[in-house]
Parts: C-alpha cells; sequence; structure tokens
C-alpha cells in the first residue's frame, strides 16, 4: 500500500509543477524522485505523501522527512514536495528548512495558492 501512495504522491507532485509551468521528468534516484526544469534552473525534488490527515492531530498532515534505513537527512535534493492526497495540494519547501525525523503541516497549509507561494518561495533561495 506504501509503494501504491507514494506513486501517488510523485504523479501528484508531478501534475502540480506541471500546472506551474515547470517541465517534469519522474527519474526515481536514490535522492529524489523528479527533476523539475524552470527555464534555465533545474530542480531535484524529493516527495513526501500522505494519504490522510494524521491521526493523533486530525487537522495536520504528518510526513517522515528522514530517508532510508540509516535516516540520513535530506540533503541530495533542492525542494521537498509535501503530498496531501485526500486534498490532492502540495506543499513545497527548500531543502534547508526541512529539518529533524519528521514534518507536521496544517491542512489549511494546502490550496492552490499555497502550492504556488511555496513553490517561489523554495525555488528562490
Amino acid at each position: 500500500m506504501s509503494t501504491r501512495v507514494g506513486r501517488a504522491g510523485e504523479y501528484l507532485v508531478a501534475c502540480a509543477l506541471e500546472q506551474l509551468g515547470a517541465q517534469i521528468s519522474v527519474v526515481h534516484a536514490d535522492n529524489f524522485d523528479l527533476c523539475a526544469w524552470v527555464g534555465d534552473d533545474v530542480f531535484r525534488v524529493e516527495v513526501k505523501t500522505s494519504a490522510d490527515f494524521d491521526a493523533q492531530r486530525p487537522t495536520t498532515y504528518h510526513y517522515k522527512t528522514r530517508s532510508g534505513r540509516d535516516h540520513r537527512p535530506l540533503s541530495h535534493c533542492d525542494v521537498v514536495a509535501f503530498a496531501a492526497l485526500n486534498l490532492r495540494r502540495v506543499h513545497f519547501r527548500h531543502v534547508d528548512l526541512v529539518r529533524g525525523t519528521s514534518t507536521r503541516i496544517p491542512a489549511k497549509q494546502f490550496s492552490a495558492q499555497h502550492e504556488l507561494d511555496t513553490w517561489l518561495a523554495a525555488t528562490r533561495r
């Protein structure tokens, strides 16, 4: 089930980025899932997906933000995309702003306007 959720999140993020004007390639590299081209710039995007709200906090999404068995930090990507499958929305953050082993994002931060705003903020660093 988690593989299907993850794959659905990758395609949701790819769709969102295409709608925001980026060209996308799904790459499934060891440390990132997508490449996004905006003009001459290339961004490596790691996708984290949640199928539904956090059971303990029903207005929040919870994501594991360390990768692999050794829980290494997300450092080989430029942008982390947090996908909320049931809302079909994405929240973006520059990788430097993602710390710790998990990240919680309030549901109110998943909207079309937040998608655009967080993508622009994540790619301006």
